[in-house]
């Protein structure tokens, strides 16, 4: 209780602990106030002062140790402990994770649950999809996440629709032929065209007839002269040659200047050889080209190949196929004509001189019926590539619309097989706690490892602190991860003797404690004490359930430790502890021994010198029975422990003056006040033949007061413990009790020479 007060007090508790502790002791008016630098400092609910005090307790022992084992199921009981430090944020923050994992366990494994059905149902939808011959070539993806039908049908008049759906795509892949669309989007048919009138004018055109007369009749002698086939290119070659000549020209001949004569004829020929002729035969060539190309064209004879894809589709046309072919002889007779064409503008570009006349009749009225077929031809393509285009969305259309029948069957048996109105949804939204739970549970970790790194760096003096109190059987692991190891195997834990007792947990606290206020207060400095001249530690029952040694190991330290701290206040229920500790001399400090006495209202007074130099617990509790015969302790308050230090003191009186060392019963054990008093009735030899009288006691009634004591004393209705005032007796009463009070140290009294003969006689005996 004391050691809450001071923790109210300190600057290293948290604000949560310490309202948990004003909640506990306080009412909303209650104030309590220390002394602090001679100077009084009050504390109330929601105001706690901050002062440089240490606190080690068991909430700090609970709160910096995790106890594995201590939480095992009774069949598990023979596993050992795994024992580890661990501050209470650390605690909380394990705490955390585990609730997390524990809710991240549990959606992974209702997510496991529903997406096992998805895939069943997945799978079977797939396979019934994959049997549909109509479907070959296709596949069928499943993706719950984007699948939600607002109206929620009958699977029998899904598989209805699918039935009929797939008759349809039957009928429409029987008649498909993409190899056909893909040769009619290849072959072009085009009607042909020739300009009857340019093809006149350039047959009828006499580019000879403007030239000059004179420059006519010297060409017409030439090409006697050489010819009129190669007149033409002769002369060509004679202008360029003579244009080419340099002033002043000289005649080869005589030697003559001749270049006023030869300007002339230069001037002669330009009128025939100018731009206009070459221009002119440009044209003629263009002609010959154009016409030559429809040749081409009709040779390659593309409407044989479109023939054999037009009796495909008969059925489309409503046509024999002879109606629709393009006779022979057309394609012939135009060919003919076309090459007449040809030869006579051939003659023209070699002769331009030659008038020519050509009736194209004949051509045109051929020409317009071969077009009209193409224009017949291209529209029947046009029909059919339509069919084939239409016929192969359609097929996609279809498909699409069976594989939205699949996906809509797929729905309606997820939600029956998991019985979920929206299963698709639930998934996401299962998935999307999954994610936040393990985001969170790497946050935690983060956290985790930060405040390990921090508990691992406060204990880096635990093992240096645990061989200080002589403890050699087990070490932490301060360099990973906090856990015990016990020395016999250097392992954390392999059998049920790897577990730590309460002392030992104790024990461990108390060299964490110190290390973790080393670390606080003095850091790395060698002469830490001195640092904690400013700092108060209350150290709270350090040694609750050690042995001997471990009483002076721990006192010791405690002195090495503290020995310069401002204060220390050390409250233990073990005397011999404290004993052990306030025989070192703490320099100049005042040292001021207390008893915290839990009566009605716990008190804080001087403790009895009875117990200043503590051997035995005997004078203690013969003074208690003493004080309460002189009326300083109250019925109801002596009532809880005086019947029990009667037989206490009475034992340890009677086994001491009679020197009886074990039980008549088993031996090995020690008499209890039964067997004393009976003992000591039993004597032959008369002790008391020349003792004093002392109250009621006398020689001849001693033996009848002892039974009197056993009678009321050692039955269960004695003492007024809370558990035995539930019983309907009443304890012994307050006459009652003081008058046993009274015999006892009466009887003391009367037996006091006894223990002088006793003591003669056992030696006796020992020879």
């Amino acid at each position: 209780m004391l050691s809450k007060l001071f923790c109210l007090y300190s600057e290293v508790e948290d604000e949560e602990y310490k309202q948990e502790i004003a909640d506990e002791l306080f009412d909303n008016d209650t104030v309590i106030e220390f002394n602090i630098d001679n100077k009084n400092e009050q504390c109330k609910k929601g105001v706690f002062p901050k002062h440089k005090i240490y606190v080690f307790n068991a909430n700090f022992v609970t709160n910096n140790l995790r106890d594995e084992g201590s939480s095992v199921k009774v069949k598990n009981f023979n596993v050992p402990s795994n024992i580890r430090l661990e501050n209470k944020e650390i605690k909380k923050i394990n705490s955390e994770i585990e609730e997390l994992k524990k809710d991240l366990e549990e959606k992974e494994k209702e997510l496991k649950k529903i997406t096992d059905i998805e895939k069943t149902v997945s799978t079977k939808i797939k396979h019934k999809y994959n049997e549909v011959k109509e479907l070959e070539g296709t596949r069928l993806t499943i993706d719950y996440r984007k699948i939600n039908f607002s109206e929620v049908r009958q699977l029998k008049h899904i598989d209805e629709d699918i039935k009929e759906n797939v008759i349809k795509l039957n009928i429409s892949k029987f008649n498909n032929n993409k190899e056909d669309i893909f040769l009619l989007s290849k072959i072009m048919l085009k009607p042909i065209f020739i300009n009857k009138n340019n093809l006149q004018v350039i047959l009828k055109k006499n580019i000879i007839a403007t030239s000059n007369e004179s420059v006519l009749k010297k060409i017409e002698r030439i090409s006697q002269i050489i010819g009129g086939k190669e007149s033409q290119q002769w002369l060509m070659n004679g202008y360029k040659l003579l244009s080419d000549s340099k002033e002043p020209v000289i005649c080869p001949l005589c030697n003559t200047d001749i270049t006023t004569v030869f300007k002339s004829l230069i001037m002669e020929y330009e009128s025939f050889f100018n731009r206009e002729f070459e221009s002119f035969q440009n044209e003629l060539q263009e002609q010959i080209s154009y016409i030559k190309s429809i040749i081409e064209y009709l040779l390659e004879k593309r409407e044989n190949r479109l023939n054999n894809i037009f009796g495909k589709y008969t059925f489309l046309i409503k046509r024999e196929r002879d109606e629709l072919e393009i006779e022979e002889k057309l394609i012939t007779s135009i060919l003919d004509e076309l090459k007449n064409i040809v030869r006579l503008l051939e003659e023209k570009k070699s002769k331009t001189n030659i008038v020519k006349d050509y009736n194209f009749e004949k051509i045109e009225l051929l020409i317009d019926e071969y077009n009209k077929k193409v224009d017949e031809y291209n529209s029947i393509k046009n029909i059919i590539m339509t069919y084939i285009e239409n016929n192969e969305n359609n097929q996609n259309q279809l498909i699409s619309k069976i594989k939205n029948l699949f996906l809509e069957k797929y729905y309606i048996e997820f939600i029956e097989m998991s019985k979920m109105k929206e299963p698709g949804k639930y998934i996401n939204e299962l998935e999307a706690k999954v994610n936040d739970l393990k985001t969170a549970i790497q946050n935690k970790e983060i956290k985790l490892r930060e405040e390990l790194g921090k508990m691992k760096f406060e204990s880096k003096y635990v093992n240096e602190y645990l061989l200080k109190l002589n403890v050699t059987r087990f070490s932490v692991n301060i360099d990973d991860t906090l856990e015990v190891i016990y020395k016999e195997s250097n392992k954390v834990k392999k059998s049920i003797k790897h577990s730590l007792s309460e002392g030992e947990k104790t024990t461990l606290a108390l060299a964490y404690f110190l290390s973790k206020v080393r670390v606080e207060v003095a850091g790395p400095k060698k002469d830490y004490n001195k640092e904690y001249e400013k700092c108060t530690f209350y150290i709270d029952d350090p040694v609750s359930s050690l042995d001997e040694n471990r009483l002076f190991y721990t006192a010791n330290l405690l002195y090495n430790e503290f020995h310069m701290a401002e204060q220390l206040f050390v409250s233990s229920h073990n005397l011999k502890f404290l004993k052990i500790l306030i025989n070192y001399k703490f320099t100049d400090k005042q040292i001021n021994l207390y008893e915290i006495k839990y009566d009605k209202f716990s008190q804080i007074r001087n403790l009895p010198k009875t117990l200043w130099n503590f051997n035995t617990s005997y004078y203690y509790r013969l003074q208690q029975i003493l004080d309460y015969l002189d009326g300083k302790v109250d019925y109801n308050t002596a009532i809880c422990y005086i019947p029990n230090n009667i037989r206490v003191v009475l034992e340890s009186f009677l086994s001491f003056k009679f020197c009886y060392l074990s039980s008549s019963k088993s031996i090995g054990y020690t008499p209890g006040l039964p067997d004393l008093i009976e003992w000591v009735k039993n004597e032959n030899k008369n002790y008391f033949k020349n003792l004093q009288n002392v109250g009621d006691i006398t020689k001849e009634n001693w033996k009848d007061h002892l039974s009197i004591v056993i009678s009321k004393i050692s039955d269960s209705f004695s003492h007024g413990s809370p558990a035995n005032q539930e019983i309907t007796f009443n304890p012994i009463s307050e006459k009652e009790l003081k008058k046993i009070c009274r015999t006892v140290i009466d009887l003391m009294q009367f037996m006091d020479n006894v223990h002088i003969e006793k003591s003669k006689e056992l030696g006796a005996n020992a020879l």
